[in-house]
C-alpha cells in the first residue's frame, strides 16, 4: 500500500516540476525588473517601492538566484496602473485592482471627453523616428508606450500609428531607412498595438470578428490595427495574423460563428482576387467581409466591402456608414 504522505509529496513534486509548463504563455515569469522598467516606463525603484508598500499586488516570482521575474500579465497590469495614475488616480486606490478591474476603470475613464494637443502627434513622430534612426529600440518602445497615454487607444491607432507606419514605409522606399530600420519600427508598433488590444475586455457573448491577411501577404500591421478597431467597438476579435490560408480562415470564421471577417492587403496579386472569391464562396452570405489596406482599391469582388481607411472601418462598426460602405 502506498504511503499517503509519500504520495502527497510525490504529487506536489510533479506539480512543482511542471511549473511554467502548466501556465499560459503570458503568465510565465521571464522578465527581469530592468526589462519591465523599459517596457512600462516605470522605474525599477518605483516597482520595488510599490512591492514593499502593497505586498502581494506587486510581488514577483523569483529566479533560482533570487532575482525578480515578471510575467507578461504583470507588464500589462503595470502599464494600465501607470496610465491610470497619470490620468489622476491615486496608486493607493488602484494598487489592489486585478487586470479586469483595471481594464474596466480604463474603459470608463476613456469615455470622458479628452483635450488633445495638436502637437502631440508631431512630437510622437519626431521622437519615435529619431530613436529608430539610431536603432535605440528600447527608447522607441518606451516613447511610443508613454505617448499613447495622450490618446484613447483607437484614436492613437488612427491618428498616430497608422500615419507613422506610412511614413516609415516611405523612408524605407527613399533609402533613408534600411530593412532593419523598417523591421524594428514595425515590431515596436506591433507590440504596442498588441498591448492596447489587451486593455479591451472581450465578453464571451460579444459578436465575433476575425482579422487576418491572405496567403502570401506578410504585412500584418493593417490587420492588427483593424483588430483593435473591432475590439474598441465591442467585438470579440480573433486575430490570426498574416499569411493565413483561405481554408483556415473559413474554418475559423465558421467554428467561431464570426459575423465579420476583416482582411488587409498591401500588395495585390492575381492570387489575392482568387482568395477573395474562395472566401466569399466559403462563408454564409450574412457574414460580412471587410477589405482594407493599401491595395484594397485594386480588388473588386462581389460580396466584399472595401473600407479604405481605419476611420471608415471605425464608422462602419459604429453603424454610421453601414449603408454607404462600398459594396462590390
Amino acid at each position: 500500500m502506498v504511503n499517503m504522505k509519500r504520495g502527497s509529496e510525490l504529487a506536489q513534486a510533479v506539480e512543482d516540476a511542471a511549473g511554467p509548463l502548466a501556465l499560459a504563455a503570458d503568465e510565465v515569469p521571464r522578465y527581469r525588473i530592468g526589462a519591465v522598467a523599459r517596457l512600462t516606463g516605470l522605474s525599477a525603484h518605483q516597482l520595488r517601492v510599490w512591492e514593499r508598500r502593497y505586498g502581494s499586488s506587486f510581488s514577483p516570482s523569483r529566479s533560482a538566484g533570487g532575482g525578480r521575474l515578471y510575467a507578461q500579465t504583470d507588464v500589462d497590469r503595470f502599464r494600465m496602473i501607470k496610465q491610470l495614475t497619470e490620468m489622476g488616480n491615486s496608486i493607493g486606490q488602484i494598487a489592489h485592482l486585478n487586470r479586469e478591474e483595471l481594464k474596466a476603470l480604463l474603459a470608463q475613464m476613456r469615455r470622458a471627453p479628452e483635450v488633445e494637443s495638436p502637437r502631440v502627434g508631431e512630437q510622437v513622430r519626431e521622437g519615435f523616428l529619431a530613436a529608430i534612426r539610431e536603432m535605440r529600440t528600447s527608447d522607441a518602445e518606451r516613447f511610443i508606450a508613454q505617448s499613447s497615454l495622450a490618446f484613447e487607444p483607437r484614436a492613437f491607432v488612427i491618428e498616430v500609428l497608422a500615419p507613422l507606419l506610412h511614413e516609415v514605409g516611405a523612408l524605407w522606399e527613399s533609402g533613408e531607412f534600411s530593412i532593419a530600420h523598417e523591421h524594428a519600427a514595425t515590431e515596436v508598433m506591433r507590440n504596442q498595438l498588441a498591448f492596447l488590444m489587451r486593455t479591451y475586455a472581450q465578453p464571451a457573448g460579444a459578436p465575433v470578428a476575425v482579422a487576418a491577411t491572405p496567403s502570401g501577404e506578410m504585412h500584418g500591421m493593417g490587420a492588427l490595427s483593424a483588430a483593435l478597431i473591432g475590439a474598441a467597438n465591442g467585438q470579440r476579435v480573433i486575430y490570426l495574423g498574416p499569411n493565413v490560408p483561405v481554408a483556415d480562415l473559413i474554418a475559423t470564421a465558421k467554428s467561431s460563428r464570426a459575423r465579420t471577417v476583416m482582411l488587409s492587403v498591401v500588395c495585390a496579386t492575381d492570387g489575392s482576387k482568387e482568395y477573395l472569391r474562395a472566401l466569399r464562396a466559403g462563408l454564409d452570405s450574412d457574414v460580412q467581409i471587410l477589405l482594407g489596406g493599401a491595395a484594397a482599391s485594386e480588388l473588386n469582388q462581389v460580396g466584399v466591402q472595401r473600407l479604405l481607411s481605419l476611420q471608415a472601418l471605425d464608422a462602419w462598426f459604429e453603424g454610421s456608414s453601414a449603408n454607404s460602405a462600398t459594396a462590390l
